[in-house]
């Protein structure tokens, strides 16, 4: 009885280890997620700016909590981080006008809402900050 009850315990284990993540077994890549949710304030996301795009384009943070954009794109590459409006709602936030392609910049959120932002450059590149 003994054996078949361990059996059964590590069967589960292992079927339940195998189903938690698509796609992690024996060394399979698993593609970081688009979007980032900071478990506890304080714990500042980063947003890289590369290859014509914010990775991740979403992050999900508590008031009070900074995220940090960095630049790492090639010289030709220069990108703003702009706060907008999307379709008339989101709230406002400073954001770096200023088209660089290195460096960082940080900004600590206090008010909870959406915020979105852009890059003037390129138009193309949207990101989203969810502050609860």
């Amino acid at each position: 009885m003994r054996r078949r009850t361990l059996a059964l315990i590590v069967g589960l284990a292992g079927a339940a280890a195998a189903t938690a993540i698509p796609g992690a077994a024996a060394g399979e890549h698993v593609p970081a997620p688009r979007s980032f949710v900071a478990a506890h304030a304080g714990k500042a996301p980063t947003v890289r700016i590369k290859n014509l795009k914010y990775l991740p384009d979403q992050v999900t943070i508590r008031r009070g909590t900074a995220v940090r954009w960095q630049w790492l794109d090639a010289p030709a590459d220069s990108h703003t981080v702009t706060s907008i409006r999307h379709r008339g709602h989101g709230l406002r936030f400073p954001g770096h006008p200023d088209a660089q392609w290195t460096g960082t910049y940080s900004y600590a959120f206090r008010r909870a809402g959406t915020y979105y932002y852009m890059c003037t450059v390129h138009d193309f590149m949207h990101g989203k900050v969810v502050v609860r």
